[in-house]
């Protein structure tokens, strides 16, 4: 029996320096070659705490990083914040701002990395809506490889408080609001998004004697609201004011001292004080 074992055995080693110094090596040049093109290349998949969130609220999450066939070296891993905005003419697609999650990494064959991020989102991140969508790029960037491991995640983005607020002040007022539109920004608003809401409303509260109707834009910032407004006169057919102005967050949130300031400010737009 021994004889017999240690007979395959002289037969197998040859075998084995043939997988040891030809075969092997000749494999892990074909994995590497493959993986610059994404063949068994290493891969991403980022997770995070929450999905649903308010602008100006802090993202965070994990990165998880398989690893692939071969050993690879990551030179930077970075996640783009995206919107697309779509009107009835053209949709378009921004990145709103890059956040580096981890440089100089070193993976290895088949074993996996956790990364742990988190970044504050911006002020003006518009709703989630059919015409809006806020979503993660993130991207591998590779030493040596033509190839950048990616993924895609998107995010649902819950109306701005601040912005709601307006909204309730100028139905209060008596403006009724008439339709919803992407438009491009004014050049007055220093917007950072392609397309911005445009809301139309039809006054008819204590001001239609003044105003017909109004078109509003809201730029929410950190700690203020940018209102961009445009007015068309009661009885003066194409006659347009428009103006921007801005208010803080505590005018905002107080919806009795809001509702003075905002008919103050429309007053101001016509030349009435």
């Amino acid at each position: 029996m021994n004889f017999h074992f240690q007979k395959a055995y002289h037969w197998l080693q040859p075998i084995q320096k043939v997988w040891e110094w030809v075969l092997k090596p000749i494999l892990y040049l074909l994995h590497h070659l493959l993986s610059q093109f994404g063949v068994g290349s290493l891969k991403l998949n980022a997770r995070m705490e929450r999905i649903s969130l308010l602008p100006c609220e802090t993202l965070k999450g994990d990165l998880f990083i398989y690893g692939g066939k071969v050993s690879e070296k990551i030179n930077k891993v970075s996640i783009s914040l995206m919107v697309t905005l779509k009107n009835e003419s053209k949709e378009s697609s921004k990145a709103l701002a890059h956040y580096t999650v981890a440089q100089n990494l070193k993976t290895q064959a088949g074993r996996n990395q956790i990364v742990p991020f988190s970044f504050l989102l911006p002020p003006d991140l518009p709703p989630t809506s059919p015409d809006s969508k806020i979503w993660l790029k993130t991207r591998a960037t590779l030493a040596h490889n033509f190839f950048s491991p990616q993924d895609y995640d998107e995010l649902e983005i819950l109306p701005n408080p601040l912005m709601l607020r307006i909204e309730e002040a100028l139905f209060s007022l008596g403006f009724k609001i008439t339709g919803r539109t992407q438009v491009e920004p004014d050049a007055l608003l220093a917007a950072n998004l392609p397309l911005v809401e445009k809301m139309s409303y039809r006054n008819l509260g204590r001001l239609s004697h003044l105003i017909q109707d109004a078109e509003v834009v809201m730029l929410p910032q950190f700690e203020s609201l940018d209102i961009f407004v445009e007015v068309n006169r009661y009885q003066n057919k194409g006659k347009t004011k428009k103006g921007i102005f801005s208010l803080s967050k505590a005018e905002v949130e107080d919806l009795e001292s809001l509702l003075f300031v905002l008919e103050k400010k429309l007053l101001q737009l016509l030349g009435i004080d």
